[in-house]
């Protein structure tokens, strides 16, 4: 079998060993010169059965973490795409990020060479392919845009923008109850409308504030606003929100423009709708891979159902234990329901990246089968918890810090984790003057900008607030509880809606977003372009009257913080900038599909809101996905993982040493060791 996959993808002698073949690759720089013996010899029986299992197969391989996953899926591409000989179909190698996704095709690559000219097959992300073969070349079949010039491409609008332009289309009515019992209308864009095909459902973005807020039909009927409305006019019916909700999108789709996820609905529509178009798909596309299928949403698995109906043979690749893309509807037991009939089982259940401890308390988090480790270190206790003092949170970086020299670990190798951007400010001394200088804190708002997580968003227009209290508004006085809102805007909505118009355009601009340039660069265009996006965001959010009063007095000057004019703005703007800066500050979310050294997963103070970030809530959510946050997390590390607690938690500390951790006391002690 070894000789069998190593003449196929690697075009080995078949007479030769497997030495002499690593040999030769280490003297010509070869396909293993960055190995320490030959790619196909180094792999498991568990590895080496997918790589060969059959291509007329339904099938769903089981990855935990650090099992070689990605890798194995180059390998399997590689042998498949080097034995096909259907010239009209090809395999489409999917994954959900254009990193992943060239990662893999720099894996396939190192076997096949270059890939220039893929055909007939795909190695992407499963929006671009849905985007490519389904829903631009046959979207027109369903949204019967005529076109322009015999050109019927569907224009792609981000579900954020909210470009002056928009008004001008069909747009839904939205009544909001002000605090004087009147009932205010405010315009909901076609793009901030959607059609939840799983539930039948239409649903629109809340138009009130920044804040990612999705509202059904159903919901907003039974609102107060509404209900009023309906003493009054009691024909008015949810039937009637729903045919309202449903033109304006038609009409938006019919103009040629569609959302991220329309194009998905219009997928789904021409699979189910257009039976001969789905034949079409399934001779041009006969087998699909798909990689981190835990994160395949509702929609997405239909779509994948509908194909698999008519032929195409499908490999899911993923952990479901490593979900965590709730806020993007996506619910791992749509992917266990899926694969319960008609999948041949496969599982890589050995862990080659963590040391035994790490592997065994991973488990005990979820309360899972603990996996094989391959990994072994000389760290005597690799699983390590501390607590905290609430009002020193700042020192938790160095304590960490002299902990992993003492370990003789890389800090450029570790990272500190939470579950949100609003703990991790609370430890990158977010008090110093560093801190609140304008350039760190742009610079940071545009690079943490998620919104999809409220969270995050909700931080990055803080950041923003800051900065335009020192450029804008520096004779107002501005409330911080409000996003530095100045006080003579009386509106907390227009503010919020001014702020989130400007960072989501900041955003979209690709001199600003580009943060891999210096400093001084980047500080340049800003004294150039920022003054333009802040009118622009002020124009949209009726707030003309305030700029007019202000922009005589706006400071223009951005400057490259000393000693950085040549560095890059990115590695500074991941966390804020303080004197703790070497080790990496980030969400849980961001070290997904990593490895690492070490890694501290840091605990919110008190169990609030849902208790997402927090500890115990970790632990006692197995079944959910607030338990896999902490999974994640956990999983990153070779050779040391830290849990940081809050120092009243201490009395609980038997929770987690019953899942192999060691406490050792708080981590502020550590400070003073240097």
């Amino acid at each position: 079998m070894l000789k069998h996959i190593a003449t196929v993808v690697c075009n080995k002698n078949y007479d030769i060993t497997f030495v002499e073949c690593y040999d030769n690759s280490q003297a010509n720089g070869g396909i293993c010169f960055d190995y320490n013996r030959c790619i196909i010899d180094e792999k498991s029986d568990e590895q080496l059965e997918y790589i060969i299992s059959s291509r007329n197969d339904n099938t769903y391989l089981e990855a935990c973490p650090g099992s070689g996953k990605t890798e194995v899926v180059g390998i399997k591409s590689a042998y498949e795409i080097s034995q096909w000989s259907n010239e009209c179909g090809g395999i489409a190698i999917l994954s959900f990020t254009k990193n992943s996704a060239n990662v893999i095709a720099e894996r396939i690559s190192k076997f096949l060479g270059s890939l220039s000219s893929e055909f007939p097959h795909f190695i992407g992300t499963i929006d671009s392919w849905i985007h490519s073969y389904i829903s631009q070349p046959f979207g027109h079949l369903i949204s019967e845009y005529p076109g322009k010039d015999g050109d019927r491409k569907i224009t792609l609008i981000d579900e954020s923008s909210i470009s002056p332009w928009l008004n001008s289309l069909n747009t839904f009515d939205y009544f909001l109850r002000n605090k004087r019992g009147i009932n205010v209308p405010i315009k909901v864009l076609p793009n901030k409308i959607s059609y939840d095909v799983e539930n039948e459902e239409w649903i629109f973005k809340v138009p009130t504030s920044g804040v990612n807020i999705n509202m059904t039909a159903q919901k907003y009927y039974d609102s107060l606003a509404v209900q009023e409305y309906v003493k009054q006019y009691p024909n008015y019916t949810v039937e009637k929100v729903r045919d309202k909700l449903r033109d304006c999108k038609n009409s938006f789709i019919k103009k040629g423009y569609a959302t991220y996820n329309d194009m998905e609905v219009i997928c789904h529509h021409v699979l189910d709708r257009k039976k001969g178009v789905t034949k079409r798909i399934a001779k041009r596309f006969p087998l699909l891979l798909v990689d981190e299928a835990q994160d395949l949403s509702w929609l997405q698995i239909e779509i994948l159902r509908m194909l698999q109906e008519y032929g195409v043979k499908i490999h899911l690749i993923g952990d479901i234990n490593q979900a965590i893309y709730s806020f993007k509807k996506v619910n791992p037991q749509n992917v266990k329901d899926f694969v319960s009939t008609n999948f041949k089982k496969l599982k890589l259940n050995t862990n080659y990246r963590s040391c035994k401890d790490i592997v065994n308390t991973c488990s005990k988090i979820l309360d899972i089968e603990s996996t094989s480790f391959q990994h072994t270190n000389d760290i005597i206790d690799s699983c390590l918890v501390y607590s905290y003092d609430e009002t020193k949170m700042e020192e938790i970086p160095l304590g960490y810090q002299n902990l992993l020299e003492e370990n003789n670990i890389k800090i450029d190798d570790s990272a500190i984790v939470a579950r949100g951007w609003g703990l991790i400010r609370k430890i990158t001394n977010s008090t110093s003057k560093d801190l609140n200088k304008k350039e760190y804190a742009l610079s940071t708002a545009i690079r943490i900008y998620e919104p999809e997580i409220n969270e995050n968003l909700s931080y990055s227009l803080e950041l923003l607030g800051l900065v335009l209290a020192a450029t804008l508004c520096k004779s107002n006085n501005t409330s911080r509880q409000h996003f530095y809102k100045p006080d003579v805007i009386e509106s907390n909505i227009k503010w919020r809606k001014f702020l989130y118009t400007l960072l989501s355009s900041l955003s979209k601009n690709p001199r600003i977003r580009d943060l891999s340039q210096t400093w001084s660069k980047w500080c340049t265009v800003l004294k150039k372009e920022f003054l333009p996006h802040i009118i622009l965001a002020a124009n949209i959010a009726d707030i003309d009257n305030f700029l007019e009063e202000n922009i005589k007095k706006y400071e223009h000057k951005f400057r490259s913080p000393t000693g950085f004019a040549k560095l890059e703005v990115f590695g500074i703007a991941e966390s804020p900038h303080d004197k703790y800066s070497d080790i990496r500050k980030t969400t849980i979310h961001q070290v997904k599909g990593e490895t690492l050294s070490s890694i501290l997963v840091l605990s919110t103070e008190k169990n609030t809101g849902k208790g997402e970030g927090y500890w115990k809530k970790w632990l006692l959510s197995t079944e959910n996905e607030i338990g896999r946050f902490a999974y994640v997390a956990s999983s990153r590390p070779k050779d040391l993982l830290v849990w940081v607690i809050p120092q009243e938690s201490v009395k609980e500390i038997e929770l987690l040493e019953n899942r192999g951790f060691k406490f050792k006391g708080s981590i502020n002690d550590l400070v003073t060791r240097t």
